[in-house]
Formats: C-alpha cells, sequence, structure tokens
C-alpha cells in the first residue's frame, strides 16, 4: 500500500515483490487497505482545522503565495485553459421587453 501511495504502479509493484499484477491489484483493493486509507484520511481531517486557521494568518499576513493559492483552490480563480463559457440567461419575452424597456428609459 505505501508503495502505491508513493507512485508505484501495481505492475511495478508486482515485479519488485516476485508475485502477479492481479495479486497486487486484489491486495491493494481489500478491506483492510480501504480501512487503512480510511485511517490516513481521518488523519488529514484532523489537521484540517489547523490548516485552516494557519492559512488564515499567512492570508492576513499578506502573505501573495497563500492567498493566490487559496484563491486557486477555491475555484475564484482558474487557469486560462479552465475558462468556462457563461451564456446569457435565457428570459421570458415579457420580462425581455420590460428590462429593455427600463434600459431605455434611463
Amino acid at each position: 500500500m505505501a508503495r502505491h501511495l508513493a507512485g508505484q504502479s501495481d505492475r511495478e509493484i508486482a515485479e519488485k515483490e516476485g508475485i502477479h499484477r492481479g495479486t497486487v491489484s486484489r491486495i491493494r483493493n481489500s478491506t483492510e487497505n480501504a480501512m487503512l486509507l480510511q485511517e490516513f484520511r481521518n488523519k488529514v481531517l484532523d489537521i484540517v482545522p489547523k490548516a485552516l486557521k494557519a492559512l488564515a494568518y499567512h492570508v492576513g499576513k499578506k502573505n501573495l503565495q497563500a492567498t493566490i493559492e487559496t484563491l486557486y483552490g477555491a475555484r475564484v480563480l482558474i487557469q486560462r485553459h479552465e475558462v468556462e463559457k457563461v451564456e446569457e440567461p435565457v428570459r421570458k419575452p415579457a420580462v425581455r421587453a420590460a428590462l429593455e424597456q427600463a434600459w431605455i428609459s434611463e
């Protein structure tokens, strides 16, 4: 499991251990490993409040990198290749006419 978490493929692990790739997959997908992964997730979740406090501290100190990464993580900022097409909302004809009339009368 540790090798898989470190980025090794099932094929690489199987070669190192001298076992079949399917065996590695079965071991990795076993209930015991699922419980181990859940334990890792729980440990990460336990530190989230501390991480948020530290992040708030760094953003408060105007740490530009922390601020930018927070905005990217919250999807407020996005990469150029991630730009989504935003379409104008569809309005009913009566609402559209009233909006156009309000615009003209201003």
